[in-house]
């Protein structure tokens, strides 16, 4: 099988509930409201067992949304010789995460990928969102942090992507989300929204793209089920989808939009932890 949780023919009805995991994973891997938290929890409501390795190939077709819509600056560090020490950043920058998820990936997913952390999680670092986009986090100083996109008080630095990068260490709990944290991250050092968001998701792409191609070297993966009809129906949906919240988080890069995903996050974890106790 190409994901444990996935055969080569399913019923129209598995399909129908497998689209419906595709766009809750698009959504919400893009936007800060974590991936691992929603997927979970519609698993259980859907009766589908959403395990990491169904996850990582989901994450697959969200970082191909995300290449697509940062194709020009990618290629831009490899073409501009000025922006190529930004290859670096982001080798320095993901080896954070790839070293915790490969040191303790057993851990992760046999101890923390239950509904309680998820929700928790997501209580959590919605509260966080709420308080640093309200300026009121205790170790924030009001007059310096707030920056304008027009006058950005700090330029992305080698130390700046790097920080953003460990704090992506953090995301390895599912329900914290992993755009969120890193945005979170990026704020706090004082970069731009707008800059903030673009290193999230660019040091995202390897952190996703890594563990599937893990997956395909060690078999857990087999090429000829990844071209299965239904396997890319569920795939493209995923990149559909993953463009279309790209399109969203862009428009509303200029409001508080961690503070609005923030308040989504502590009422979606409220609603979700009644559903799965009243489903239990």
């Amino acid at each position: 099988m190409i994901i444990q949780t996935l055969d080569y023919h399913i019923t129209m009805e598995e399909l129908y509930k497998h689209i419906i995991l595709a766009i809750i994973q698009a959504v919400t891997e893009l936007l800060p409201i974590s991936s691992s938290g929603h997927l979970l929890v519609a698993g259980e409501i859907l009766d589908i067992d959403v395990n990491q390795s169904y996850m990582i190939y989901l994450h697959f077709w969200t970082a191909l949304a995300i290449i697509i819509i940062y194709f020009k600056k990618l290629i831009s560090f490899i073409i501009n010789k000025e922006d190529r020490k930004k290859i670096l950043w982001i080798i320095v920058g993901i080896i954070p995460a790839g070293l915790a998820g490969f040191l303790f990936d057993d851990i992760i997913e046999q101890v923390l990928y239950r509904p309680a952390v998820v929700l928790i999680s997501m209580f959590i670092w919605g509260v966080v969102m709420v308080l640093l986009d309200s300026e009121k986090l205790p170790f924030l100083n009001k007059e310096n942090f707030i920056n304008k996109l027009t006058n950005p008080e700090e330029k992305p630095s080698f130390k700046k992507v790097l920080l953003v990068g460990v704090a992506q260490v953090i995301a390895l709990i599912p329900g914290t989300s992993r755009s969120g944290i890193s945005i979170i991250a990026g704020r706090i050092q004082k970069l731009n929204i707008k800059d903030a968001i673009d290193w999230a998701f660019i040091l995202g792409i390897p952190v996703t793209i890594g563990p599937f191609l893990i997956d395909l070297v060690k078999g857990d993966i087999i090429m000829s089920e990844f071209f299965s009809t239904d396997i890319l129906i569920i795939g493209f949906t995923t990149l559909v989808f993953g463009l279309i919240s790209m399109f969203i988080i862009r428009k509303l890069i200029n409001s508080k939009f961690l503070k609005i995903f923030g308040i989504y996050r502590i009422i979606a974890s409220i609603i979700l932890s009644i559903l799965f106790i009243v489903l239990l």
